[in-house]
């Protein structure tokens, strides 16, 4: 289901209609390197997990978390929420709600490194650029999934003057001007979407 839709005539005649999606896809559904565990009594965020204090879980971290890399998840909430892997300014509408991480086991087995110089079946040490790589690939999860949060998920139509359907796509996670969902115009096309945009948002 969609809601408002912003319809713009193309220049070669046919309509765009950009929307943004009412029900779309958590990207925790995805196949994550990283596994998200929140405590929050208002929302249930992140990933499903049996840890039932932050305590419990970085009990287990220490034990288990050997060669892994691990964020704190800040929050803040004030007429919108918003969660990113620094933390805000405003300490007031806004605190820490949980982690992300990626343990040693996980990051090599899916990360898949190797060193070509050892038989095949001697895994290398994970080293700081590759847990560099991993903190920004968690810190990009963390952002797609605010982008979901925060109902920035669009979907677009491409139909003729009749209303007869061309095209169509969804799950494009971010602001329209970099989320990709206008690839499929041309340079100009693309430029009068986003002055339309600009003046009136879905």
């Amino acid at each position: 289901m969609v809601g408002d839709i912003l319809a713009v005539k193309l220049s070669n005649g046919n309509i765009f209609e950009i929307y943004r999606e009412e029900y779309p896809e958590s990207p925790r559904k995805w196949d994550n390197l990283g596994t998200m565990v929140c405590w929050n009594k208002k929302y249930n965020f992140g990933d499903k997990h049996d840890f039932k204090s932050p305590e419990e879980f970085l009990s287990w971290w220490r034990e288990f978390g050997k060669d892994g890399v691990i964020l704190s998840l800040y929050m803040y909430e004030h007429s919108a929420i918003t969660i990113k892997t620094a933390e805000f300014d405003d300490t007031w509408f806004s605190g820490q709600i949980g982690y992300i991480y990626a343990t040693g086991d996980t990051i090599k087995k899916n990360m898949k490194y190797r060193d070509r110089r050892l038989s095949a079946m001697e895994k290398i040490g994970i080293t700081p650029e590759m847990k560099e790589k991993v903190k920004q690939i968690l810190i990009d999860e963390v952002s797609v999934y605010n982008e979901y949060i925060s109902g920035n998920v669009y979907g677009y139509c491409i139909r003729t003057d009749d209303g007869t359907l061309i095209d169509s796509c969804s799950g494009y996670y971010g602001s329209i001007e970099e989320n990709g969902i206008l690839d499929v115009l041309s340079a100009e096309d693309a430029r009068q979407v986003c002055l339309r945009y600009s003046k009136y948002p879905v």
